[in-house]
């Protein structure tokens, strides 16, 4: 590898100040540390940066998160990539060091977070950009930054404009997606959907100070409500909708806000539209949204977390089925503060029907209509399909998360809901005798044919069955129990349906009952936990929650007696 001669970066390109104005206490929230995911690989004898993501957290993390981790362990090799190790690592860098991490870039044009930094190219800094929640169309670095999903984040990124290190990975587009596939395994970053990223450092600070909700009201107006983090003191802000129609501006509004509901501009085409909240005392933006298909629903919910206090620790089944150690830092809700109500407009459900091909693509890149196990599948696939169950476990499970699948067995439970970040979340599953009929097939198979005949028979087959499921109750209840290291930490049911109580179904489903406060989301998952990626399979939201919700809670209600129960924490 060719030594890269640093050179300091021009005034106009420091970095510093506009780092120094943004983490500003109450600016965007109260920022103390950040949490560090480095990627890097070995050329020659050095360690070279493919990827860094510096994310602001309030509070402080322990002492135990402190201690820096390589997430990927022994796994250095990329499929397809020969002569290069890659390494995943996990660390945290006070605000304080990093602002002087700042300083000595805007000096030297290097970076050195700490005593062992990686190398990179040539990195020039950009000025803070906003980058807003996913709308109808998907924000590419979303991919990338963690938990865009609320108000937006401000960046400050590091780019590598040459990426000279680099072209073995960019130049080939295969080698793209195995990089991406690998890391995918270890943090929840995409980089096959960025590769133009590779080689940058990125600084994520999302907007915490204010929660915002941009919606409608049943008289067709379209405007903000916001409430103020407790902690911040309020601000004079600005806010404007734009709607749009052909890329034409059709309507514009804009009014100083107020604490509730803002209402600004009429729409009376349910066109896309665009919104900002302007923060007028500080010159920065504090919320948008990106062109957006109204989608009709009211009120804003904003809360105070910690991150890490508690920590579910237990055994997952890795991709080789041996047991493997996870700990999961688990988000406590402190405290939540909200202002209004659900609003939903008259013609809401009659629109939700206009749904063109164009739109179904694009609800692909927001997790609402995916599909796995087509030309490619195996463990990678089953592993990108449980990913994406994990992130909308986390995204929506907050209050509660359901899981129906006739063939979900306690693995299924320690690969999927196990990972939901939410302490308090009530998390509840129900599978069906199917599962037990797979694992005694041979058994079952003589039950079956034995149904064909004498009423001895049928009666050798009940037992035959009660026999095959009370053995495969008794491994469920064996793994979630073993599977567990100290306080479960964990709010779970587990149910099984049979009998004249139960019924038997087919379809799977991922539900959240209640998304901050403003009704059900269910997604559709296609195929069985067990076999997302194996088979083709499509995973999409439903766009009639409610009464898949009713059907799932009648038979939950149903199976009440103790033989219905798998497991239950305790």
């Amino acid at each position: 590898m060719t030594q890269i001669q640093h050179t300091a970066p021009k005034l106009k390109d420091h970095m510093s100040p506009g780092l120094v104005r943004l983490l500003e206490p109450g600016v965007l929230g109260h920022f103390e540390w950040f949490e560090v995911i480095e990627i890097g690989c070995s050329i020659n004898k050095d360690f070279v940066n493919v990827f860094s993501i510096y994310v602001a957290l309030e509070g402080t993390p322990s002492n135990k998160k402190k201690i820096p981790e390589f997430l990927n362990k022994s796994d250095r090799t990329v499929a397809g990539i020969s002569n290069h190790s890659f390494g995943v690592s996990k660390s945290y860098i006070s605000a304080e060091s990093l602002l002087q991490t700042a300083a000595t870039f805007d000096a030297s044009g290097e970076w050195l977070p700490h005593d062992t930094p990686l190398s990179h190219g040539q990195l020039k800094a950009s000025a803070p950009a906003f980058y807003a929640v996913d709308g109808s169309n998907r924000v590419p670095l979303n991919r990338v930054l963690k938990n865009n999903f609320w108000n937006g984040s401000y960046v400050v990124e590091l780019a590598d404009a040459v990426k000279k290190d680099l072209h073995f990975i960019t130049d080939s587009p295969e080698s793209i997606e195995a990089l991406g596939a690998w890391v995918k395994k270890f943090v929840k970053i995409d980089l096959s959907m960025i590769p133009d990223r590779l080689g940058n450092i990125v600084i994520q600070l999302p907007v915490s100070s204010i929660a915002t909700s941009f919606s409608g009201s049943q008289d067709n107006m379209i405007g903000v409500s916001i409430a103020w983090h407790p902690d911040v003191t309020p601000r004079r802000i600005s806010g404007s909708i734009q709607l749009i129609f052909d890329e034409t501006i059709v309507a514009y509004g804009q009014k100083d806000l107020v604490v509730g509901d803002n209402f600004i501009v009429a729409d009376t085409s349910n066109r896309p539209f665009r919104g900002v909240v302007w923060d007028l005392d500080k010159n920065i933006v504090l919320a948008a949204y990106p062109p957006t298909t109204f989608m009709g629903q009211g009120g804003v919910r904003g809360t105070i977390s910690t991150m890490g206090e508690s920590v579910r620790t237990f055994h997952d089944i890795g991709v080789d089925g041996g047991n493997v150690l996870r700990e999961i830092p688990l988000v406590s809700v402190r405290n939540t503060w909200n202002y209004g109500e659900e609003s939903t407009r008259a013609n809401g459900t009659w629109t939700e029907r206009r749904i063109s091909d164009t739109e179904i693509r694009e609800l692909v890149k927001m997790k609402r209509f995916v599909q796995y196990g087509g030309r490619v599948r195996g463990d990678v696939e089953h592993q990108r399909a449980l990913t994406d169950i994990r992130d909308l476990l986390n995204m929506h499970g907050e209050d509660a998360a359901y899981l129906w699948d006739p063939y979900l067995s306690a693995a299924d439970i320690l690969t999927t809901l196990f990972y939901c970040k939410h302490e308090k979340s009530k998390l509840r599953a129900i599978t069906s005798t199917k599962i037990c009929e797979r694992s005694g097939q041979a058994e079952n198979d003589a039950c079956d044919a034995s149904e064909r005949v004498g009423e001895n028979s049928l009666s050798k087959s009940k037992q035959q069955d009660s026999t095959i499921r009370e053995r495969w109750l008794k491994d469920q209840i064996k793994l979630l129990s073993e599977s567990i290291e100290g306080d479960s930490n964990i709010d779970l049911e587990f149910k099984i349906s049979f009998g004249p109580k139960g019924w038997l179904f087919h379809d799977r489903f991922l539900i959240f009952p209640n998304v901050s406060g403003s009704g059900p989301q269910v997604w559709s998952l296609g195929a069985s936990v067990n076999h997302l990626g194996s088979v083709h399979a499509i995973v999409q939201q439903v766009a009639h929650p409610q009464p898949v919700l009713d059907a799932f809670n009648t038979l939950w209600a149903q199976l009440e007696s103790g033989e219905h129960l798998i497991w239950k924490s305790v």
